[in-house]
């Protein structure tokens, strides 16, 4: 493993000189040589497609050496391959020919910050805010910068400020909440979070901090789904106009694949495939890629490409209980699929459904989902005892499933046992405050007990919840009918 370079001072990195009409010139800020000895974000030596690219934005350097614009573009070339310090010294020198260019200084803060150069970041931030006030991307990292070393006045200014430009935006609620819940504040902080949570769109990371406020309030059950939800989340950053440019120099292995990651994050299934079937072509039995390029296929209805490229990846790596989820998944689809034009299951498909589901259990059933996949494939094979104990231990697990709870109540009203399948109903929406069919479905039981206040109460809690729901109408009345 090589060790990273360590960013010279601009003062030794850079010779400056004075070019008549043309302005400052600044020498080369490192050369193909410290591309060699450089390393990647995670210590490793630069793919050797990235040195390609790397030595391809020096040479636009040297063919323009009083260019602001192509030093600019090596700096975040340096950035997309995680080589802050590279990065660092070409984003300085950009500054150096143009210290107007608030896009190439937040970048520099971004950089600063993976290098751990903290103060250095805070203070490119603020000169960043201070020129630009409503840089919305910059607003927020310097917030986040603010709140991590416990500036706390000033994070909240930060975020606040955002929430004002951009109201539509979730982070400068989740910030407001945030620096409220630091400061001891969690009933403040909850009304900024859930607002968060409405634009969020289900971003783990604003789950987690929903979390957490709910744990600080005393809430401990319902806390738990929250921070389960958000567990490992990363923090969601506002894109700014250079990301566009930063896309285009993701090359090599790692890179590539990174992207379409993200692409497969941000919804973008086809633009994720593209890369990974190009990735597998290079790197036939790398597990990684053929197990995320299943999960696009599968998601993108492809199923018989999916089913080849998950079952390469466990041929390689047989404990890879993602891909055997995946391809558990895959032939339960086709089952579906079948079932929905034919009217008939498909019992080699149920088969082979059951033995990825099986292996998918036994390498990770520590996870809700491997049992939940399991269960579903017991429930069309109609053995209800074994997908209610998967369901059950999905549950224990502390599945995020609303649809796990739904089927564990189905299974025990099918066994004549309402009262048990009320108990799971009434224990989902105790656990998830914001989950409406499980307390739809618990009310005609609450109608059968002749419980008018807890019948009563669900109705308030669906009504504040769904109030335009069509079928509010159908539950009053089935209440009033009842004299309840």
């Amino acid at each position: 493993m090589t060790r990273p370079l360590r960013a010279a001072s601009l003062a030794t990195a850079l010779s400056l000189s004075l070019l008549g009409a043309c302005g400052p010139q600044v020498d080369l800020p490192f050369d193909a040589g410290d591309l060699s000895r450089a390393s990647d974000g995670a210590g490793e030596g630069l793919d050797p497609a990235v040195v390609n690219m790397l030595e391809a934005r020096l040479e636009a350097v040297r063919s323009e050496p009083d260019s602001a614009a192509a030093m600019r573009s090596l700096g975040l070339a340096c950035e997309t391959s995680g080589s802050w310090d590279l990065a660092i010294q070409a984003l300085e020198a950009a500054l150096v020919l143009d210290p107007k260019d608030q896009g190439a200084r937040l970048h520099l803060a971004i950089c600063l910050h993976e290098a751990g150069r903290y103060d250095e970041e805070l203070a490119a931030l603020q000169e960043v805010t201070d020129r630009e006030p409503s840089n919305l991307a910059a607003l927020y990292r310097f917030g986040v910068a603010n709140l991590d070393r416990g500036r706390f006045d000033e994070a909240l200014i930060s975020f606040q400020t955002l929430a004002a430009l951009k109201p539509d935006l979730h982070q400068g609620h989740l910030g407001v909440g945030q620096v409220l819940l630091e400061q001891e504040k969690p009933e403040q902080a909850l009304t900024h979070l859930d607002t968060a949570r409405g634009r969020a769109g289900g971003d783990p990371f604003v789950e987690f901090a929903m979390g957490q406020c709910l744990a600080d309030l005393g809430r401990e059950q319902e806390a738990a789904a929250f921070l389960t939800r958000g567990a490992d989340a990363k923090r969601t950053h506002i894109a700014d106009p250079l990301n566009a440019e930063l896309s285009r120099y993701v090359v090599g292995r790692s890179g590539l694949l990174q992207r379409a990651l993200r692409l497969h994050r941000g919804g973008d299934l086809s633009g994720a495939r593209r890369i990974l079937a190009d990735l597998a072509e290079e790197y036939p039995d790398d597990t990684t890629i053929l197990g995320n390029l299943g999960s696009a296929q599968r998601e993108l209805g492809l199923s018989d490409e999916a089913e080849v490229s998950l079952s390469r990846a466990v041929e390689l790596e047989p404990d890879l209980y993602a891909a055997w989820f995946n391809l558990a998944s895959t032939h339960l689809d086709v089952v579906l699929r079948e079932r929905k034009e034919t009217g008939r299951v498909a019992g080699e498909r149920l088969t082979k459904a059951l033995e990825a589901a099986n292996e998918a259990v036994r390498h990770g059933g520590h996870l809700a989902d491997m049992h939940e996949v399991r269960a579903k494939v017991h429930t069309l094979m109609n053995e209800g005892e074994r997908a209610l104990v998967d369901y059950q231990r999905a549950i224990d697990l502390g599945t995020d499933h609303q649809e796990t709870y739904l089927a564990v109540a189905r299974l025990q009203v099918l066994q004549g046992n309402r009262e048990g399948a009320f108990v799971t109903l009434d224990e989902g929406a105790s656990r998830h405050p914001d989950w409406v069919e499980v307390r739809i479905q618990s009310l005609p039981i609450l109608v059968d007990r002749r419980d008018a206040i807890g019948a009563r109460r669900v109705l308030g809690e669906v009504r504040s919840l769904v109030p335009d729901d069509p079928r509010l109408g159908a539950i009053q009345d089935l209440l009033e009918s009842n004299g309840l």
